[in-house]
């Protein structure tokens, strides 16, 4: 069960949701992870690539950690993820924990039928790439904005 305290599963749970990952979504559209290197990755990640990593797999499997909590579970780890990566995002900060987060969070989106809010978080990766190549335009630092008004982060 979740708790402020201690919001993430055991390792063996995760485990189980890295083989739902496995099958549901590694090559849906593209391979965000090496497979091989999933289970270290993930405990090692930061908060918000881990939340947004089981927010998406929660959507395809049920896990007797979770219970009749699913719901909220999947709401709290959504929740924190957009909380904690859009405003990086936002800012122009460019990491591939960043950009995996995103795709991750785009395909909850897609899955939970919010797929419009997924061509918001494309627009957020995009300016943020850009924002790396050639620093941030006004109109880019407005469209940032827009973006976490839009998440209402």
């Amino acid at each position: 069960m979740i708790n402020d305290g201690s919001p993430h599963p055991p390792l063996g749970v995760l485990a189980h949701f890295i083989d739902v990952y496995e099958i549901h979504l590694h090559s849906q559209p593209l391979l965000l992870f090496d497979t091989a290197r999933l289970p270290a990755r993930l405990t090692h990640a930061s908060p918000f690539l881990l939340r947004s990593f089981l927010a998406v797999t929660l959507l395809f499997s049920e896990h007797s950690f979770y219970g009749s909590a699913k719901c909220d579970a999947i709401e709290f780890y959504t929740h924190s993820a957009r909380a904690a990566v859009v405003p990086l995002a936002a800012e122009g900060t460019a990491s591939v924990e960043i950009l995996q987060a995103l795709c991750l969070l785009t395909l909850g989106d897609i899955a939970g039928n919010l797929a419009p809010s997924g061509n918001h978080y494309r627009s957020v990766g995009s300016k943020t790439l850009q924002s790396r190549q050639k620093g941030p335009s006004l109109d880019e630092h407005r469209h940032s904005v827009e973006a976490c008004q839009i998440f209402r982060v």
